[in-house]
């Protein structure tokens, strides 16, 4: 009797989700249309294996700098491998180096935020902590870390993903104190609740949807970082694939083989303004000043 009670509420819930995504899709074409690039990228890199027509690693001396053809549509580098078959697979390299710098930065600042607004004696400290991080160039501070650590994915995602804490400290604790002095959350300081309750009950849930916004512009703006590092060297350590790397090495032959820059560039601006549109869609469905721009 109780799943069939729950039958009608759980078709409800499908429903208005259902009718949410068609309105999204509707009035925000541009954000489904980033959303639907996305989509495909993380397709393409999880089913990397099965799509790439050939090993992004193997070498061919005697197709060095081909141009596009049919068993190269993009043409080969100057080692003679595959570029369509490295931009496949530097999808996974890119792409999680992206969301991994994301979530630790933008989840670091979430936190930050949160109990910077609760607790308000932390939150001299912690601002300024946030103030020396965006007093120093994010371009800069991600070479530093990269310098002193060395050359690798781990390093590359610390040094990109430090830089962003301060964006998403700021907003988030902007929505914090605001939540903070709500009604219902005063009523349940005042009812004896723990303020682990109070900050995971009633402060984070209601800063989640600027949060989304903040994290979901960040993952364009690492990407192109990550493609400086590698554009100086400092990015991604040979022979792994990602989009900064591939267009490193294509720039090294750019006037006999325009194509080799061209490509990973064009890839890599495709996939940020589909971030772009996506992260502008979210924030004017989610704010409600905008949603009727």
């Amino acid at each position: 009797m109780t799943i069939l009670a729950d039958r009608p509420r759980l078709s409800s819930e499908f429903h208005s989700r259902r009718l949410a995504l068609k309105r999204f899709v509707i009035g925000k074409p541009m954000g489904a249309l980033g959303g639907m690039i996305l989509i495909m990228a993380a397709l393409v890199a999880i089913f990397a294996p099965w799509v790439a027509p050939h090993d992004p690693l193997r070498p061919n001396l005697d197709e060095r700098v081909v141009g596009p053809s049919l068993d190269h549509p993009m043409g080969t580098d100057k080692i003679g491998r595959d570029i369509l078959s490295r931009l496949i697979y530097g999808a996974r390299i890119s792409l999680y180096v992206a969301v991994a710098a994301t979530v630790f930065g933008s989840g670091t600042g979430f936190v930050l935020g949160v109990l910077s607004a609760y607790f308000r004696r932390f939150d001299l400290f912690f601002q300024r902590g946030m103030d020396v991080i965006m007093a120093i160039p994010g371009l800069v501070l991600a070479l530093v870390i990269v310098a002193t650590q060395g050359a690798s994915i781990t390093s590359v995602i610390i040094a990109i993903a430090v830089p962003t804490i301060p964006a998403t400290n700021r907003v988030v604790r902007s929505a914090a104190l605001a939540i903070r002095e709500r009604d219902y959350v005063e009523g349940a300081i005042a009812t004896g609740c723990s303020d682990i309750r109070v900050i995971l009950k009633h402060i984070a849930p209601n800063c989640m949807a600027p949060y989304l916004v903040v994290a979901t512009a960040l993952i364009g703006s690492v990407l192109v970082i990550e493609a400086y590092l590698a554009f100086l060297g400092l990015g991604i350590p040979p022979p792994s694939p990602s989009w900064g790397r591939s267009l490193r090495s294509g720039m090294e032959f750019v006037r006999i083989a325009p194509g080799a820059s061209l490509f990973p560039a064009l890839v890599l601006t495709i996939v940020v303004f589909a971030v772009n549109f996506l992260g502008d869609a979210l924030r004017d469905v989610w704010d409600p000043r905008l949603r009727g721009g």
